[in-house]
């Protein structure tokens, strides 16, 4: 008898098994920075002194954030994944001026997980959803927004790249970057869209 329909049907089952196990349930975490874009909005309401404003004025964080999340692929390139997000807290400055207002921003999401999982174990892979953001804020008055002490519903999105070691197909490693973009009113009766989010490095651990 022919030993290659025997290799076929062996390749064939490890091929199967190496699937399945990509398509456990998964839990992680990561660890990184935290970057925030107000589109403009301090510039347009943080006015001090001669009441004219500060040009150049932002938010600025040197915290870290981190990330938990669990999900399941349903699929090799579809999956859905829930997220908690403690980002950093972000502080408005102008020229290294502390204005004495900060956001410590957290998040809780539920995406879709877009992706490919090839034989060498990368897995390129994209994050689209929705988010609730509570923002969290402290600080002077005049820049509190409408929605700071309580939060708002927003757009979850990410890029990233998994790599899985042939060797333990229950441990996958990540690198992304996630983010959550809200809208909120200012006192200014302005609108503005608000961009959180973090670069991060995280493992993740399949059931």
């Amino acid at each position: 008898m022919s030993k290659k329909p025997l290799l076929l049907i062996a390749a064939s089952l490890v091929t199967t098994q190496a699937m399945a196990d990509d398509y456990r349930p998964y839990f992680g975490g990561g660890i990184g920075n935290t970057s925030m874009d107000d589109s403009g909005w301090i510039d347009k309401v943080a006015e001090y002194g001669n009441n004219s404003n500060k040009k150049g004025a932002g938010f600025k964080s040197d915290d870290l954030s981190f990330r938990g999340f669990a999900g399941y692929h349903q699929n090799r390139i579809v999956g859905l994944e829930l997220a908690y997000t403690k980002y950093g807290k972000s502080k408005a400055e102008y020229k290294g001026q502390d204005l004495n207002y900060s956001w410590a921003p957290t998040s809780i999401s539920l995406s879709a997980n877009l992706g490919f999982s090839s034989q060498n174990g990368l897995r390129p892979f994209v994050l689209i959803g929705s988010s609730y953001v509570n923002i969290n804020q402290e600080g002077r008055k005049e820049l509190t927004i409408a929605n700071g002490d309580s939060g708002a519903f927003g757009l979850h999105y990410g890029v990233g790249l998994e790599y899985t070691p042939q060797v333990d197909r229950g441990l996958s490693y990540r690198l992304a970057y996630e983010g959550d973009m809200v809208e909120v009113t200012s006192s200014t009766n302005t609108s503005h869209g608000i961009a959180i989010g973090s670069l991060y490095a995280g493992v993740l651990f399949k059931l």
